[in-house]
């Protein structure tokens, strides 16, 4: 096998091995978000109020007080693992970025 070869077929390997390990439960794919974190906003945080709550805190808060506000969500009963989490997060500091 040559060179270029033997890379893409270990390449292939590993991505093989690590897309098993994710389906049959040995590596942890909560902490994988495929939704946005507007799409989560939109979706979870919707259930427990309106949404423009929400954007009227654009530009009041800092990353470090969002992490907390979406802490103290997340014990109240917000449904968001550790990538859904990171993923709203880095949306509203974004957000806070814009405003």
């Amino acid at each position: 096998m040559s060179g270029k070869r033997m890379l893409r077929f270990i390449f292939l390997a590993a991505a093989v091995i690590v897309m098993l390990g994710v389906l049959s439960g040995t590596l942890p794919a909560q902490d994988i978000s495929t939704y946005s974190g507007e799409q989560l906003l939109k979706e979870r945080c919707s259930k427990c109020h309106d949404l423009k709550r929400v954007e009227k805190e654009y530009g009041e808060y800092d990353r470090g007080q969002w992490e907390k506000i979406v802490d103290r969500m997340i014990k109240r009963g917000a449904q968001l693992n550790a990538g859904e989490r990171a993923a709203v997060i880095e949306h509203l500091a974004v957000q806070q970025a814009i405003k």
